[in-house]
């Protein structure tokens, strides 16, 4: 695994005008359980975590995995919570992190109780900008930051192009076992030179692997977003491993 930041300071929590980012901690169990149940039919359309209800014994041993996580800079979830900080309304942060380029991805969900308010769009604008800004002016200092998305997910596509991303790829296979993913990118002119100064190997292009039917349109209030990432077993050592926000995982393969 590369050696991740020492001296990278990451906000516990983040303010915005209607929200609080924060970071995770098992004390959020019963109310991402809450969340997810009650968003069940929603976010099963395009998460394959969200099949069947959140127990709190799974909530509490996820949430603990993600906090140590946070605080080595390994992946950096964030709580969506409403403003004075009493509901659980949603879930976000920064995946697929690699710190040699630097570069990550945003991933988010917004509970049906709160959707079609902006909420997604005012996390990750808030995201976007601390991800950008320069570390000697307080910020993370990526070179480059990915929304991947099912195109299906109109709502959840609509957000990156909306905040200045820029369409980087749209892949649809077309055999059944893979939905199709648009993925929009924030990217440094000199991206392209820091990626290729990496293995081929390194920066092969992730998808999102789903069940193979198709998605319904009636439900467009989430993006596809990647949770908590642990390390790859040997026998995974030639697929991606995807770990949802229950701690469960999925897998793709390189291409």
């Amino acid at each position: 695994m590369p050696a991740l930041p020492t001296d990278l300071t990451v906000p516990a929590e983040i303010v915005t005008p209607r929200l609080r980012l924060r970071r995770p901690d098992p004390a959020d169990a019963e109310a991402l359980v809450a969340a997810v149940n009650a968003s069940l039919p929603q976010l099963r359309e395009w998460m394959v975590w969200a099949q069947a209800p959140m127990t709190l014994e799974a909530s509490r041993e996820n949430l603990t995995g993600a906090a140590e996580r946070f605080d080595s800079r390994e992946n950096l979830r964030y709580h969506v919570w409403n403003a004075d900080g009493t509901e659980l309304v949603g879930s976000s942060g920064y995946h697929a992190l690699d710190w040699r380029v630097p570069k990550g991805e945003i991933g988010y969900w917004i509970a049906t109780a709160h959707a079609g308010q902006g909420y997604a769009r005012e996390v990750t604008q808030a995201l976007t900008d601390l991800a950008l800004t320069d570390r000697a002016a307080g910020g993370m200092g990526l070179r480059r930051l990915e929304i991947r998305c099912d195109p299906a997910n109109g709502r959840s596509a609509r957000i990156p192009p909306a905040l200045g991303y820029a369409l980087d790829a749209h892949r649809d296979p077309g055999d059944g076992h893979f939905r199709p993913t648009i993925a929009h990118a924030h990217r440094d002119p000199g991206d392209g030179l820091r990626l290729a100064q990496l293995r081929p190997s390194d920066h092969v292009h992730r998808l999102h692997h789903q069940p193979s039917r198709r998605p319904h349109r009636r439900h467009r209030s989430v993006c596809q977003g990647r949770q908590d990432v642990p390390r790859r077993t040997h026998r995974q050592e030639n697929r991606f491993h995807h770990e949802d926000s229950r701690g469960r995982g999925r897998h793709h393969r390189r291409r």
